[in-house]
């Protein structure tokens, strides 16, 4: 599929100093008799719905997986390094039903002090219908996802990322473990949001911080928090649930699973609903 035309992009100058007020993205349940993959947006439009998982942290078997079409796993299936946690994972994604499974790794699927002792590679090899992302970039229902390894979040070293978007065909969905500076936390990587920015790529998804879970959008990309477990390490949230015109380039409905009890998400975390373009501005060019 061809991608579909940009509006003319501006210098990364113009985008820094623009208006970058945060919006929440609303939670939209379907309509009556809306079919689950139909934009109301556009009619007959087709999307496809992505469900998303992050921090999981070996409490796989207690959460609710909806169906889609995609599902994703954005790293620390396990906790502190325990091959056996990758191993009762596994078999658990394995049965899951989704036509398109990708995975991410995270900063605890590996031994702290000795990264080569788990090999997700081998570890994950008889999961059907899934890949995991080291670096890469895939193509699914002509969308276009890049997963990122954690190596490159470590370093904070993104220059594994696809060439600039007017050589190649830009990335829709970004799926990285760590989070972007001063977006739904105080920590987070300065040189992966300038990336996002300056890409303008739609969507990105990202877990690491327990707090912080939800969504904004700045400058056209939307940002969402997808951790799946809280600070206290054991209240869950359900999965994010949306859905992704591949032709629009955008989403047309967000449910970002906020569970009941927020006690365990939003500790730790300045509200970023009211960032300023100052802050935002001062983040990008940090």
């Amino acid at each position: 599929m061809t991608a579909q035309p940009r509006h003319a992009e501006s210098s990364l100058v113009d985008t820094v100093l623009g208006r970058a007020r945060a919006s929440e993205v609303g939670v939209q349940p379907p309509r009556d008799g809306q079919a689950p993959h139909e934009t109301t947006a556009a009619a007959g439009a087709a999307t496809v719905r992505f469900v998303v998982l992050s921090d999981t942290h070996n409490q796989h078997d207690r959460i609710t997986v909806p169906d889609g079409d995609v599902l994703l796993h954005l790293g620390d299936a396990a906790d502190k390094g325990r091959v056996e946690h990758i191993r009762s994972f596994a078999p658990w994604f394995n049965q899951l039903p989704h036509g398109s499974k990708f995975i991410i790794p995270g900063n605890h699927d590996r031994v702290r002090g000795s990264p080569a002792a788990i090999n997700l590679v081998e570890e994950y090899r008889n999961i059907e219908r899934c890949r995991l992302l080291l670096d890469e970039t895939v193509t699914v229902h002509n969308i276009r996802i890049h997963g990122t390894s954690w190596d490159s979040s470590a370093r904070d070293d993104f220059s594994a990322w696809p060439a600039d978007s007017s050589v190649s065909p830009p990335i829709d969905i970004l799926l990285t473990h760590l989070g972007p500076a001063r977006v739904r936390s105080n920590g987070g990587s300065p040189a992966l949001l300038r990336q996002v920015v300056q890409r303008r790529i739609p969507v990105h998804l990202f877990g690491h911080f327990h707090y912080g879970r939800g969504s904004e959008t700045h400058q056209g990309t939307t940002f969402i928090n997808c951790a799946t477990t809280g600070n206290d390490s054991r209240t869950l949230a359900p999965p994010v649930v949306f859905d992704f015109d591949p032709v629009a380039r955008r989403l047309s409905y967000v449910d970002v699973g906020l569970p009941e009890d927020m006690r365990f998400f939003g500790r730790g975390c300045a509200p970023r609903r009211d960032l300023s373009d100052e802050g935002f501005c001062e983040a990008l060019l940090h």
